[in-house]
């Protein structure tokens, strides 16, 4: 059961299945080994379910230590997903837009994360193994930058398909990259927002010198194009 959970092939019903058969284990056993075998494995489900349910639900392993579920370490560490050796790929390449589309397709903050994420891709990076791992969030920058200064936020919405509409309280992080992929999946959003501009913790939380504040408008005023409406127009999050 514990060999199909970590080749992607589990099911929920495993989890139930482990513990009953730990549980069983363990009160039948007439010796303190018996006893003790199956805690290793009952002590993983009460600490560590999400990683359980991750593997089963997101075929993700969060360690990228399962190799059927991890295409590379470093995509599979990045809690969004992002598909990190192909946008470096384009960068290598020069093609720094196509990277930036490569981020936007699982975070609409490229800039933002090329500053201030914690860069968890770059503790798994096999070339790390080596000498040193690739600088994977400082690229995010240098792509995002000259995505921002080449070509800017200007863009064409995407088309509404949908005749819902679908309103989001809270012009945050999370707010907004609801807005970006509703938007993009062709709904009709609009945004409310509490304080007179968009952004939430970005602006009020993060400092200038960590994240200048235009970069977050920039970001913002993408978001917005792409036909996240509603956004507070109190111009750039306070310094």
């Amino acid at each position: 059961t514990l060999t199909r959970i970590t080749r992607g092939e589990g099911r929920m019903e495993d989890i139930d299945t482990i513990r009953e058969l730990g549980d069983t284990i363990t009160e039948a056993s007439l010796c303190g080994l018996g006893q003790a075998c199956a805690k290793p494995a009952l002590s993983t489900l009460k600490y560590f379910l999400k990683e359980y349910e991750d593997h089963i639900q997101e075929h993700r392993c969060a360690g990228a230590v399962c190799d059927a579920m991890v295409i590379s370490a470093c995509q599979h560490a990045c809690p969004a997903g992002i598909d990190v050796p192909n946008y470096v790929a384009a960068i290598a390449e020069g093609d720094y837009e196509k990277s930036v589309e490569i981020i936007r397709e699982r975070n609409p903050f490229p800039a933002v994360c090329g500053r201030i994420c914690i860069h968890p891709c770059e503790y798994k990076c096999r070339r790390g193994e080596l000498d040193q791992p690739v600088a994977i969030r400082a690229l995010k920058r240098v792509a995002s930058d000259w995505y921002f200064t080449n070509i800017g936020p200007a863009r064409e919405p995407f088309p509404v398909t949908r005749k819902e509409k679908v309103a989001i309280v809270g012009a945050g992080p999370a707010g907004l990259t609801c807005a970006y992929y509703l938007a993009k999946m062709g709904y009709r959003t609009t945004v409310f927002e509490a304080q007179s501009v968009a952004g939430g913790m970005l602006g009020i939380a993060v400092p200038e010198f960590r994240l200048p504040r235009q970069v977050i408008a920039d970001e913002i005023q993408y978001i917005e194009n792409c036909g996240g409406s509603g956004l507070p127009r109190g111009g750039l999050p306070p310094r």
